[in-house]
Order: structure tokens, then C-alpha cells, then sequence
């Protein structure tokens, strides 16, 4: 009798640790499935992930990183490689840098192209916006806007005409499709489609003047991924808003 207790006891005790055991595994799995994007409240290198994870179908949490004691915190836990914004927390990593978050998601969700030259391809066409987008970075953070526009309107026109040739070459000059052809989205539309946005904010008219360029723009308006952001109802400060909070987070 004494040694049937003995096994029955043995046999809950196993039963009590594979329970817990499994238990422990589902939470770090729900852990590690929790996709968390930390930027600040605004638009900013933070947009383009966005829009990537929108695309992507990814459901995310954001978390805003509105109070200096925040970005302190994740500085203070080692979670900012480079001690800056943006940080994407996805399949248990902490991704910085934008452009290589950026990259991530398209090689997980097929956002890459489909070989070693498209996927060249959307680098340079990539580092091109990048470069265009560094020029409106800090628009907001400027005081004297109409001088800086007098100085960066020059610039735009050589990234719109690059633009233009992928779309019309790759389109058979028809005004419709992607960068890369008339049926491949790539994380390089995505990202042109950001930059779009700010020169649509700055400089209302100038994309009239580049026909293929005010087609793509207009086509990726109504992509469904992107009317779903924007009726997501976030709220983002733009303006003074926004650079108040960006300079209190930063200590400026």
C-alpha cells in the first residue's frame, strides 16, 4: 500500500511540473509572438515600420515613448544598441537601426523581391529614398521653413526623375504597378511611399509634375494596408507637438 501511495504521489508530482512546464512554455511563446514597436509619437523613422507591418499584416502594440524616463529605461535595460529610436520587439529580438528593421520584415513577409537582383535592386532604390528622406528629416525642428524649403525644393527632383524611370520601365510605361513591375510590392514602394508623404506634406504640388510618380502615390493611398492605418485611429502630434516631445525625451 505504502509504495502504490508512493508512485500516486510521484505520478501527481510529475503531472504538477509537466503542467507547469507547459504553462511556461505558452508564456514565452505568447513572450516571444509579441511584436512592440517603441518610438515616439509622431511620424518620424518610426512611420516606415509601420507601414511595413500594416502591410505585412502583423499585428503590433505601440508604445510611445513620450516621457524622457522611458527612453531612459530602455536605454538603463541595454535595449538600444546605438541608445536610440526606433526599437521593434519581434520573435524574441530587439531590432534597431530603421533601415535593417525595415529589411527584417520584408525577408520574413515577402517584401524583398523574388531574386539576388531584385533584392539589389530594392537596396540601392532603398539607400536612394533614404537619402531623400534625410532631407526632410528635419522639417518640423526647423525655424525658418521657408528658407529651408527654398534649399531642399532643388534636391527633390533628381530622386522623382530616378523614380520615375523603375516605374515606367518596369511598367511598360504604363502608369500602374511597383518599382519593381507591375505585380511585385517590395519594402522599396513602401518606403517611397513614406518619403512621398513628407514632400506631399512640404510641397503639396510637386508631385503633379511627375506623372508616374502622382499615379504610385495615388494607387498606394488607397492599398488597403494603408487605409487601415490611417482609420486605425492613432493619434500622432505633428508640428510644435511634436518637437516639444522629441526634445523633452531627449533632454534638449
Amino acid at each position: 500500500e505504502q509504495i502504490r501511495l508512493m508512485l500516486r504521489e510521484d505520478r501527481e508530482y510529475i503531472s504538477a511540473q509537466g503542467v507547469f512546464l507547459i504553462r511556461e512554455l505558452a508564456r514565452k511563446e505568447r513572450k516571444m509572438n509579441k511584436v512592440v514597436l517603441h518610438y515616439f509619437q509622431g511620424k518620424g523613422l518610426g512611420e516606415q515600420i509601420r507601414l511595413m507591418l500594416w502591410e505585412a499584416g502583423v499585428q503590433y502594440e505601440e508604445r510611445y515613448v513620450d516621457k524622457k524616463e522611458k527612453l531612459e529605461a530602455l536605454r538603463a535595460n541595454k535595449d538600444l544598441l546605438f541608445q536610440q529610436l526606433p526599437l521593434l520587439e519581434i520573435d524574441g529580438l530587439k531590432l534597431v537601426q530603421s533601415s535593417a528593421i525595415v529589411r527584417y520584415i520584408a525577408r520574413k513577409y515577402n517584401l524583398y523581391g523574388k531574386s539576388a537582383s531584385d533584392q539589389l535592386h530594392c537596396d540601392m532604390l532603398a539607400d536612394g529614398i533614404k537619402d531623400l528622406l534625410s532631407k526632410f528629416a528635419g522639417y518640423q525642428f526647423q525655424a525658418d521653413k521657408e528658407s529651408w524649403k527654398s534649399q531642399v525644393k532643388p534636391l527633390v527632383p533628381r530622386y522623382l526623375d530616378c523614380f520615375t524611370n523603375y516605374l515606367s520601365r518596369n511598367n511598360n510605361e504604363e502608369m500602374k504597378g511597383f518599382l519593381l513591375g507591375p505585380d511585385m510590392i517590395t519594402f522599396a514602394d513602401i518606403t517611397l511611399f513614406d518619403a512621398l508623404e513628407r514632400i506631399v506634406e512640404v510641397f503639396p504640388q510637386l508631385i503633379a509634375e511627375y506623372p508616374y510618380i502622382e499615379s504610385f502615390y495615388t494607387r498606394m493611398l488607397s492599398r488597403d494596408s494603408i487605409q487601415r492605418l490611417h482609420r486605425s485611429g492613432r493619434v500622432l502630434l505633428t508640428g510644435q507637438e511634436y518637437v516639444q516631445q522629441v526634445n523633452a525625451v531627449l533632454g534638449r
